[in-house]
């Protein structure tokens, strides 16, 4: 049974069930379902997946044949600034969802999606400290999902928000 929790097959199937979850609970959040618990469970199953992803790089660490150092190096410089990123744009999103139903100030002045721009590059900079092949795989798996409830959420705002209100907050930003 120990040997179950130490292959990384495992942890990247894992990874992949918690990520492609998270993935359903954003999707039914832009269908109009409770955001109470929507918020609450989706972020559960975020953090899981993270974990999982973390574990999985852990395991897998060495795999890619790249100078130990330079990858520690590069990995943690992407990974601190990943979370600066989101950490920014989640104290953004908080004091500033009250008074409007854009939040268009303050690092979404210039990044439509700030959070999940700062968590891929946390995650890519984990993948390339660990140096592993799965890691960087699972990586680029929640991007791709990532990248999908971005385009969910952006067709949600169009179709909610005035009429050219989201297209014009569009043009000015970028990601």
């Amino acid at each position: 049974m120990v040997e179950i929790f130490s292959d990384p097959y495992f942890w990247l199937i894992l990874a992949l069930i918690f990520n492609i979850g998270h993935m359903f609970f954003h999707v039914a959040f832009f269908h109009g379902y409770d955001i109470k618990y929507s918020t609450i469970y989706d972020g559960i199953v975020g953090y899981l997946g993270a974990l999982c992803v973390i574990i999985l790089v852990y395991i897998d660490r060495g795999t890619v044949q790249l100078n130990r150092i330079l990858a520690i190096s590069i990995g943690s410089v992407l990974f601190l600034i990943g979370i600066i990123i989101h950490l920014k744009a989640q104290l953004d999103f908080n004091k500033y969802i009250k008074e409007m139903t854009l939040v268009n100030k303050g690092i979404y002045r210039y990044i439509k999606h700030p959070m999940y721009l700062g968590g891929s590059i946390s995650f890519i900079g984990i993948s390339i400290g660990g140096r592993s092949y799965l890691g960087l795989a699972t990586v680029w798996f929640w991007v791709l999902l990532i990248a999908l409830c971005g385009y969910l959420e952006e067709v949600k705002l169009r179709k909610d928000l005035p009429e050219g209100k989201y297209n014009e907050y569009a043009k000015k930003t970028w990601i």
